[in-house]
């Protein structure tokens, strides 16, 4: 009796305990998002294009920069490497 007692206590106690964390997505040494069961990028993400560049320039703040690449044109951070839109 003593026994059942005790395995209700412990098994009741353990469902008031919070669920499992998922676990956060790995970043790379940039903090971009690593794709599911990677490791490591060898490389960056960083300033990446599809198509070939025309053209790029900085803006005047000295902080975006400009890329025109095949019928698009998109716009940096400088400093982190991330598009702005």
């Amino acid at each position: 009796m003593t026994r059942s007692l005790l395995l209700f206590v412990v098994t009741l106690l353990g469902a008031f305990q919070d669920p499992p964390k998922a676990p956060e997505p790995k970043s790379d040494l940039y903090g971009d998002p690593l794709p599911p069961g990677a490791v490591a990028r060898f490389g960056s993400l960083r300033f990446r294009h599809v198509e070939d560049v025309y053209a790029f320039a900085f803006l005047p703040d000295g902080k975006t920069l400009m890329v025109v690449d095949y019928g698009f044109i998109n716009w940096w951070d400088v400093a982190t490497g991330k598009p702005v839109r």
